[in-house]
């Protein structure tokens, strides 16, 4: 089972990618996270297989290098 960290500032995109990924039965949606904040957090808690994570979110989002 691959565990997976969905992160997106936008609710119905985390519930499609959630939907999505279901259908694989190997997949494993087990955190969703509204911001980078958030999904440091889930991470420590969780410690998910994968994260995926939106680029541009208020806060701090996946470009983590900047621009």
């Amino acid at each position: 089972m691959i565990t997976i960290l969905i992160v997106d500032d936008h609710q119905l995109m985390q519930a499609s990618l959630s939907k999505l990924l279901a259908e694989e039965p190997t997949f494993h949606v087990i955190a969703a996270a509204i911001n980078g904040e958030e999904a440091l957090e889930q991470i420590r808690k969780q410690k998910p297989d994968i994260v995926i994570m939106d680029i541009n979110m208020p806060g701090m989002g996946g470009n983590l290098f900047g621009r």
